[in-house]
């Protein structure tokens, strides 16, 4: 199985290296950085039942690789190490190591163990698989309310403006004034009510699970 394994991993490793689906990949700490679930997955679907995938994370950092006949292995280290902390991935980040799971586990639940991450999950790159990140009813009739209140300010806004311009309002600077600020106080609901509600509350939930 050992040799079977780094032969395996090899030839997924030198696929990416080889032909690059991403610029970002130009050596295997790259491979690691990107691409390590992807490679994971991979080889063990290639190979049987004895070939085991793990995670481990914290402070920002998950990584997945491979563990068979005691031995683990990834991208950086085809021949394997006795511990999975010995792993390159681990040596350059070493506040990772945090305690090892099985590779099902939602990579957000990894990224937030060990203490806060380095940055929202939100603005964070997603690993192959994807974060789990889901939008609740109430959070989309927020987004939508937030929208539409936007709307109708910016319309009352803009139809203040109109009516001085035609004469059908006092020109007033104070009343000019307040329908511009009822148009910028609209735009800033429309642009910002999708992300707080659909983006950053999602993210917010995802990482304290």
């Amino acid at each position: 199985m050992p040799e079977a394994l780094r032969r395996v991993l090899r030839e997924v490793r030198d696929t990416l290296l080889g032909e690059p689906v991403s610029p970002r990949v130009e050596e295997p700490a790259d491979v690691n950085r990107h691409y390590c679930r992807y490679v994971a997955e991979t080889v063990a679907g290639r190979l049987d039942d004895d070939v085991q995938i793990l995670e481990d994370g914290g402070r920002g950092f998950v990584h997945t690789w491979l563990y068979s006949d005691g031995r683990h292995y990834d991208a950086e280290c085809v021949d394997g190490v006795a511990d999975y902390r010995d792993l390159p991935f681990f040596q350059r980040h070493p506040e990772a190591a945090v305690h090892v799971e099985p590779g099902t586990v939602d990579p957000a639940s990894l990224r937030n163990r060990g203490g806060a991450p380095l940055y929202p999950e939100a603005l964070s790159p997603d690993a192959p698989g994807g974060l789990r990140r889901t939008v609740s009813a109430t959070d989309l009739r927020y987004a939508a309310a937030g929208v539409v209140l936007g709307v109708v300010l910016f319309a009352l806004g803009w139809g203040g403006e109109w009516a001085i311009d035609g004469h059908l309002l006092l020109r007033t600077a104070e009343l000019r004034t307040l329908f511009l600020d009822l148009e910028i106080v609209g735009e800033l609901l429309v642009l910002v009510s999708p992300v707080v509600f659909l983006v950053l509350r999602p993210a917010q939930r995802a990482s304290s699970r």
